[in-house]
């Protein structure tokens, strides 16, 4: 697991899931010098068809940049071949955030946005 001051990442190789927490507000994409690094490291651990969690409840709207960051990285994760994506979020302005970094990214075809982690489990377990 990856653990630091901005998110989390985990991979579940049984259930072929990456498991993705944001924490908190990035002011900018130097706070997370290691992120592309991180996923990749995930990325090669999961099979075509895998699928992610979104835990965005604590995530803060972030600027430009940031939002740029987060789009390059679901192109990334789409070119490896993700199915679906289930997000949690309870703010609707983050909500918005996250719409236009997805709708840019073309992750919007993929994902669904639940209110809970054990709602989004089972849709992907479906």
């Amino acid at each position: 697991m990856i653990n630091n001051d901005y998110y989390e990442l985990d991979v579940n190789v049984k259930k072929n899931r990456i498991y993705w927490k944001v924490k908190g507000f990035w002011p900018s994409a130097d706070v997370v010098p290691n992120m592309g690094t991180d996923w990749q490291s995930c990325l090669e651990k999961v099979k075509k068809g895998f699928t992610i969690i979104a835990d965005l409840r604590e995530m803060k709207p972030p600027p430009e940049a940031v939002k740029k960051l987060h789009e390059d990285a679901q192109k990334s994760i789409i070119d490896t071949g993700v199915s679906k994506v289930a997000t949690v979020m309870e703010s609707t302005v983050t909500k918005w955030s996250v719409e236009s970094i997805t709708n840019k990214s073309g992750m919007n075809v993929l994902l669904q946005n639940f209110n809970n982690v054990l709602d989004a489990e089972n849709w992907l377990d479906e």
